[in-house]
């Protein structure tokens, strides 16, 4: 999709080359896009599905800290989400609940 160039010399080797990077780092600048737009649709859907769930939801993250605490989970436990995101589950407060 190239025109002629400015100065009516034709591509060179390097200028192909060059063309050739600019193009993949554009294509894989899309293709994150995408990715991250799927992924906030995913974590949208995820928050809306743990606002209307009947039941008490937390989900702990692989280095173990709450990630997710939903209403239900503070009445039963009456704890407040912002004393809980984030925390350690081996933290006694938490823990001792």
């Amino acid at each position: 999709m190239l025109g002629p160039r400015v100065t009516g010399q034709p591509y060179g080797s390097e200028d192909l080359e060059r063309l050739f990077t600019l193009a993949s780092q554009v294509a894989m600048a899309v293709e994150d896009i995408s990715l991250f737009n799927t992924v906030r649709a995913q974590h949208s859907f995820i928050e809306q599905v743990l606002t209307h769930l009947q039941s008490g939801a937390i989900t702990i993250g692989t280095p173990g800290r709450v990630t997710r605490f939903n209403r239900r989970a503070e009445q039963i436990l009456e704890l407040r989400v912002g004393d809980v995101l984030g925390r350690d589950l081996r933290v006694p407060a938490l823990a001792a609940r």
